[in-house]
């Protein structure tokens, strides 16, 4: 088990890594290898931390960086954020992997899939009172 000055430390660096993704798409592109690398490296943090939001913060840059263009990879990091957003019981995370999914199916061709996501959508938002959901870039 990591030392608390190690956790410490680790957090810090997931909190940065965190940052640092945000802006890498927009600057580098979304299939930049330095925003992959960033977001690998702070879900790996995430992992050691047991840090479930910053997993699913991190594997949703993963997703973000797979969607264009490598689209089994991204299936695989939306099916990751579904698992991750129902463990959560936080209707916006699962919303949001949800939309992941249902991206990731249009982009691919998958017709179904994509269909069953979107009326999973529909029903957590349909029990989600709040009428403005919040992103996951601002959490």
């Amino acid at each position: 088990a990591p030392t608390g000055q190690t956790r410490e430390r680790r957090r810090r660096e997931l909190a940065l890594l965190l940052k640092l993704g945000q802006p890498s798409p927009p600057v580098k592109g979304p299939k930049s290898s330095e925003a992959e690398d960033v977001y690998r490296r702070a879900r790996e943090q995430a992992i050691a931390l047991e840090d479930e939001p910053a997993l699913f913060k991190a594997t949703w840059g993963l997703w973000y960086n797979a969607v264009n263009d490598r689209l089994d990879i991204a299936r695989n990091y939306s099916e990751e954020l579904i698992t991750l957003g129902r463990k959560s019981n936080d209707d916006d995370l699962l919303l949001e992997a949800i939309h992941c999914l249902l991206a990731t199916g249009l982009v691919r061709g998958a017709i179904q899939p994509a269909a069953n996501a979107g009326r999973d959508g529909g029903r957590v938002h349909t029990n989600d009172t709040r009428s403005q959901p919040t992103t996951i870039r601002s959490r």
